[in-house]
């Protein structure tokens, strides 16, 4: 099964790039393979995005997906819903000490 993994430093607190990711409305500010998204219900764990990214040759595909996981400040998981995939994904987060190791682990 494939599998990637990639750390960032965000030089922000915890608790701000937690909400910042926690509105998946704002994907469409730094993912920029989405063209569109909504959300559809919910709140925290259960919470349902209706969304379309560039697909081959630009066109639209759905990419529906859920929050399987939200443990606000720190966690916050998906399962995407539609689409021809249909990822797992998630990130963790962690203040820094300072050093170069990552706050953010997507």
């Amino acid at each position: 099964m494939p599998h990637a993994e990639h750390r960032v430093t965000i030089k922000r607190p915890a608790a701000d790039v937690f909400s910042y990711l926690s509105e998946g409305e704002k994907c469409t500010e730094w993912r920029s393979g989405v063209i569109e998204i909504k959300k559809i219900s919910g709140e925290g764990i259960g919470t349902q995005y209706k969304q379309s990214v560039r697909g081959p040759g630009g066109r639209a595909i759905a990419a529906d997906y859920t929050i399987t996981e939200f443990t606000p400040n720190s966690f916050l998981a998906f399962q995407a819903t539609a689409g021809p995939v249909r990822p797992h994904g998630r990130y963790e987060l962690a203040e820094s000490d300072g050093s170069d190791s990552g706050d953010l682990q997507p």
